[in-house]
Parts: C-alpha cells; sequence; structure tokens
C-alpha cells in the first residue's frame, strides 16, 4: 500500500522506540502500574508527596496545558523531564485523515469510527482490489453496511460472537438490500480455532481479502492478526485494537499476548512490573485530546471519585472486610461532591462482610467510612489525586504505543510490510490508531 510509510517504521526503529519508551515507564512505575484505587494503601501519595504537592498549587488550566507539552523553567526538575520525555519518547503516528471534524453533536463516535475506516478500506480497495472484506467482531453491521454503500460488488464475511447480533445484523442488512452480499457468520475467534475459520474465509474467498477489526477488544485484535497471518487468501488488514486490560492473563505478571515481540521479551526479561492489569488498563483510558476537551468541573468531579474509592479501599483494608457491590456502579457521579455523600452511597450500595461471614449493617458502614476520614483530609487528598491523574494522563500515550508498537515489531519480526496509522480523531475516539499490514 502507498501509505504505508516503511521508512518510519523499519525494525531497527521500532526497537529503538520499544527501548526509549520502556526506560521511560520504568523511571515512572509508580505512575503506570499502582492501580488507581491502591494509591492511599500503598502511600504512593506520600511518597511522591512534594511533587504533588506543586501540582496540587497549580490552577486547572495550566495543569490542562501540561497535556501539550507546557512547563515553566521553575518547575520541578522531576516534572519538566516528565512532560518533555513524555512526547520526545512516543514515535510520530501519521494522520490518515484530517483532524477537523464537524462539531460536537452533529456526528455520533460510532458515526465518526464507522465512516474512518471505511473511508480507508476503499482506499486500500482501490490499490489491491481484494474480492472481499472480513470484519472480525462485526457487531451490528454498521461498517459493513457502508462498505457495501461505497463498494460496488463487495462481498462481506461478518464474524461476530453474539448470535443476537448477527440476526439483527442480518434483519438491517436485508433491510437495505445487502441480505445478499453480507453473510453472517455467528462464531468467536479464539486462539483454538484460527485455522478452523481460515477455512471458512478461503471457502468463501478463494482469491485476494482484506480483513478489518474495528476495536477488538483484549486478545481479539491478536487473534485477528492471527487470522491474517494463517490464511492465503487475506493479503491485508486493518485492524484497531483497545481494551488491551482485558487480554488473558496466563499468570502473574504474565499474558501469552503481551509482549508480542522478541525484542520486547528480550528487554523486559529482568523487569516484568509493566505486565499488569493495571498497565494496560492506563494504555487503554482516554486519550490526552478526550482529557482537553472537558471542563474542569469534569476534572475535579473524576479526581473526587478515584481519591473517594481509594479512601474506600484503604478502610476495606484496615477493616479486614470485602465489599460485594449490590449494583453494578456502587456510586453514581451525583453522590461524589463530598466524601459524607460518597460514603453514605456506598454504604447504601454495598454489602460489608467480615471474614466469619458476618454481614455489618448500612449504618455501621456509613458511620465508620465517615469516620476514618474527615471532609478537610479528604479534600487535601483531592487536591493530590487531581494532580496524579494529571501525570497519568500525560503517561498514557506512552502506555499505549508502547503496547501498539511490541504489536507492529512482532510483525515486522515476520517480515510483514505494516505501519501505525491514526485513523480517527483522538478527541472524539479514545482508540484511534490503527495497526495495517500487507503481505
Amino acid at each position: 500500500m502507498t501509505f504505508l510509510n516503511e521508512e518510519s517504521w523499519d525494525l531497527d526503529k521500532c526497537v529503538a522506540h520499544l527501548r526509549e519508551m520502556f526506560a521511560f515507564l520504568q523511571r515512572w512505575k509508580w505512575l503506570v502500574t499502582v492501580r488507581p484505587i491502591d494509591i492511599v494503601v500503598s502511600r504512593t501519595l506520600d511518597e511522591h508527596a512534594a511533587l504533588l504537592d506543586f501540582l496540587a498549587k497549580i490552577p486547572l488550566d495550566k495543569q490542562k496545558r501540561i497535556l501539550l507539552g507546557y512547563y515553566e523553567d521553575s518547575w520541578p526538575v522531576e516534572l519538566k523531564e516528565l512532560i518533555v520525555e513524555s512526547t520526545s519518547v512516543v514515535p510520530a503516528v501519521p494522520d490518515l485523515f484530517s483532524r477537523n471534524v464537524p462539531g460536537k453533536g452533529t456526528i455520533s463516535k460510532k458515526d465518526h469510527e464507522t465512516s474512518r475506516l471505511s473511508s480507508l478500506v476503499c482506499r486500500i480497495c482501490r490499490e489491491m482490489q481484494p474480492k472481499g472484506i472480513v470484519d472480525v467482531g462485526s457487531g451490528l453491521g454498521y461498517v459493513d453496511r457502508v462498505l457495501c454503500e461505497s463498494i460496488e460488488g463487495c462481498s462481506i464475511l461478518a464474524i461476530e460472537s453474539e448470535e443476537a447480533r448477527c440476526t439483527t445484523a442480518h434483519a438491517l442488512n436485508r433491510n437495505v438490500g445487502f441480505g445478499d452480499r453480507i453473510v453472517q457468520v455467528p462464531r468467536k475467534l479464539f486462539s483454538d480455532n484460527v485455522h478452523e475459520m481460515a477455512e471458512i474465509v478461503t471457502e468463501t474467498f478463494d482469491n485476494s481479502s482484506c480483513l478489518i477489526a474495528l476495536h477488538a477488544c483484549g486478545d481479539l485484535s491478536l487473534t485477528s492478526l492471527k487470522l491474517f497471518e494463517v490464511t492465503p487468501s487475506l493479503q491485508s488488514a486493518v485492524v484497531v485494537p483497545c481494551c488491551y486490560h482485558k487480554m488473558a492473563p496466563c499468570s502473574k505478571n504474565e499474558f501469552d499476548n503481551f509482549p508480542c515481540s522478541e525484542a520486547l521479551k528480550w528487554t523486559i526479561a529482568d523487569d516484568r512490573d509493566l505486565c499488569c492489569v493495571s498497565f494496560l488498563r492506563l494504555a487503554a483510558e482516554s486519550s490526552r485530546e478526550m482529557w482537553l476537551n472537558r471542563d474542569p468541573a469534569q476534572w475535579a468531579r473524576h479526581a473526587r471519585s478515584v481519591a473517594y474509592r481509594a479512601l474506600v479501599q484503604s478502610y476495606q483494608e484496615n477493616r479486614n472486610i470485602v465489599f460485594r457491590k449490590r449494583k453494578r456502579k456502587a456510586v453514581k457521579s451525583k453522590s461524589t461532591e463530598s466524601w459524607s455523600d460518597y460514603a453514605a452511597c456506598w454504604a447504601k450500595n454495598t454489602q460489608a462482610v467480615e471474614p466469619n461471614g458476618t454481614e455489618l449493617n448500612e449504618e455501621t458502614v456509613e458511620n465508620e467510612l465517615k469516620g476514618f476520614c474527615t471532609e478537610e483530609q479528604a479534600s487535601i487528598l483531592v487536591s493530590k489525586t487531581l494532580g496524579y491523574n494529571t501525570l497519568r494522563n500525560v503517561a498514557q500515550n506512552v502506555a499505549e504505543l508502547f503496547v501498539l508498537v511490541d504489536r507492529l515489531t512482532s510483525l515486522k519480526e515476520q517480515n510483514y510490510d505494516c505501519s501505525l496509522a491514526r485513523i480517527a480523531d483522538s478527541a472524539v475516539s479514545p482508540r484511534s490508531v490503527a495497526i495495517i499490514v500487507e503481505k
């Protein structure tokens, strides 16, 4: 593909990027590997109080600008180094499209992502002329219907794990006249059936075809690439990974699919602390561009939510109890205005159980939580947490590109032509980078 910038992504450069990002992430390990709910238990905020107390004094408008690389000469050296290195160690990911999108409210996130991916696939089809498209994780078929409208005569094999979605997608496809061009396959793709699925693809498309996977969650992005590797008729692929933290761990600090590349396996052989769910969750969090679009009230609300949840975790460990949620979300945002409100809501929507099985009543838990920390102490904790969140937002881009470049390097080690490219606006779509590969 002519838009694959091979010079920017040759194997040696990918390995160099991985080493530079690894050195950065090692230095800021306390920021990227500690679970946010453990920042009180682990004393993370206390151990880095000088830096976080300094950040707490910086107005929020300036803290937001830190995400763009802003700093002042008078700031602590450690902070300035973090800001500078967070941008210098990451490779530049080219945008395949203009980052200017219609104003908020005029286009949905789903429509934006669907439109961008479809445009890229149309471009690939013009250059490589594949006979069909394999859509892994096709969902309700939004992308498939757009592709049928855009590419005359194209056929699509839509692989989706949820049969109900396949049924709905087929009905929608049929309603717009694409029922015979989009074949639904209600199957889950996983490592044990890759070769079986490859046979289905080959039987459907015996000539060149293109694989796409938009927001392939957890291990699915790697399994999709494996399907690409073992299927001769698949000549190109566009995979947009997401939810890195949902990859299945095979043991503590061990994942089948992280790291992927031999280069990174060798690099981190003596320090596998980054191979944890907390780090991978950070890589999958909101982009800095999305945080820049949020107002001060949203930043403050998030800081309170993180700080108060960390206080609950500390109370839980001190009290030696286990909380069981009665609702999916124990505390909604409207109950985070104060520690007292949060404590009352938490006590109401959870059940506290002691080791001997004794259940604590709601009133006891609420009173103990309120006595565990005063409003003044909680307010100080929130101000530190706001600075902590700012630093994590700075490191998020490094964490995500570390995971993506590892995957790209693995493909490079197998001599594939491949690159990373941003196909969506990162202020609209948190996972906007695609792995593009061809045989």
